[in-house]
C-alpha cells in the first residue's frame, strides 16, 4: 500500500506520450490534459517556437542532428516542471539520456498503429521529412523496427490503429487511476 506521500507525488508526475509519428500523440495529448486538468505541451512546437523555423525547414536548413540536439535540449525544459501532458516527437527516445529524463519525471505511455495506419494518417497531415522518400511505407517499418528498442521502454502500449481518441484517452485514465 502507497502512503499519502506517494500517492502525491504520483499524481503530480508528467505523462510523456511516446510512439511513432501519426499515431495520436498531440491529439491524444489535448484531451488527456483537459481530463486531467493538467498542462499540454507538445515537444515538436516548443522547437518550432524556439527555433524560429518549422521541422521541415530546420531539417532542410541544419539537418537532424541539429534538430535531435534542440529536442534533448527541450526535454532537460519539460522534465523540470510537474503536472503536464507531454507530446514527444516520433525519434525523442533514440537518445537514451531522453529516456532517462523523462522517465524520473514521469510514465511513459507508448501509442503504437500499424505502418498502413500511419501512413494513410501521414497522407492526410503533410510534410514529414523523414518520409520524403520512394517508398514511404518501407521507411515506417524500417524506423519502426530501428526503434523498437528503445520504444520498449515505455511503462505502457496503447494501439491506436483503429480506434478512437476519447477511447484512446479513457484506457490512459484507466492506467493512471490502476498507477495511482
Amino acid at each position: 500500500m502507497r502512503d499519502a506521500g506517494e500517492l502525491q507525488e504520483l499524481s503530480r508526475k508528467n505523462i510523456f506520450l511516446i510512439g511513432f509519428m501519426a499515431v495520436g500523440k498531440s491529439t491524444v495529448g489535448k484531451k488527456l490534459a483537459h481530463k486531467l486538468n493538467y498542462e499540454f505541451v507538445d515537444l515538436d512546437s516548443l522547437i518550432v517556437q524556439d527555433v524560429g523555423l518549422t521541422i521541415p525547414e530546420i531539417f532542410s536548413k541544419f539537418g537532424e542532428k541539429y534538430f535531435r540536439t534542440c529536442e534533448s535540449e527541450m526535454v532537460k525544459k519539460v522534465c523540470n516542471r510537474k503536472k503536464q501532458v507531454v507530446a514527444t516527437g516520433g525519434g525523442v527516445v533514440i537518445n537514451s539520456d531522453n529516456i532517462k529524463l523523462m522517465k524520473k519525471s514521469g510514465l511513459l505511455i507508448c501509442l503504437e498503429a500499424q505502418p498502413e495506419n500511419i501512413l494513410s494518417r501521414v497522407e492526410l497531415e503533410g510534410e514529414r521529412p523523414l518520409l520524403e522518400c520512394q517508398s514511404p511505407l518501407e521507411k515506417i517499418k524500417d524506423l519502426l523496427m530501428e526503434r523498437d528498442l528503445y520504444y520498449q521502454e515505455a511503462d505502457f502500449f496503447i494501439d491506436t490503429s483503429c480506434r478512437e481518441i476519447p477511447e484512446v484517452v479513457s484506457e490512459i485514465i484507466k492506467i493512471l487511476n490502476n498507477k495511482i
